[in-house]
C-alpha cells in the first residue's frame, strides 16, 4: 500500500502482526502517527484528505490505534486543520475502544 505522502507499507507475517515498511528509508506503520501530525501540522493534508486520512484511521492495525491519536492530539490548536486532527484522535481513540470491548474474553 502507497499512503499519500509516498509511504510503501505492507504486511510481514500472516498473523496480522506487525507492519513493515518494504523499502528502507520509510516509516514502519507505528510511525504513522507522527507523519499525520507533521502532515496536518505543516498543513501538508486538510481538508481535501479527509476521506484517504479517515480511511487510512479506519483501516489502520489496533495496536497502532492509540499512538497515533497520542501524535495526532499534540497538534498545535492554532492550526488550520485542528478540526480535521481532532476528528482523527478521536476516531482513533473509539475504534481501539470499540475493538478491545469487542475482543473475546
Amino acid at each position: 500500500m502507497v499512503t499519500s505522502v509516498g509511504v510503501h507499507v505492507e504486511e510481514v507475517g500472516g498473523d496480522g502482526g506487525d507492519r513493515r515498511t518494504s523499502r528502507p528509508g520509510h516509516p514502519a506503520r507505528a510511525e504513522v502517527g507522527v507523519v499525520l501530525a507533521a502532515g496536518l501540522s505543516s498543513g501538508a493534508f486538510g481538508i481535501t484528505h479527509r476521506a484517504v486520512l479517515i480511511n487510512l484511521v479506519a483501516r489502520m492495525q489496533p495496536a497502532s490505534l492509540p499512538a497515533v491519536a497520542e501524535a495526532i492530539g499534540q497538534i498545535d490548536a492554532s492550526q488550520p486543520s485542528i478540526g480535521l486532527a481532532f476528528a482523527l484522535a478521536d476516531l482513533a481513540r473509539l475504534r481501539h475502544q470499540m475493538l478491545t470491548e469487542l475482543e473475546p474474553a
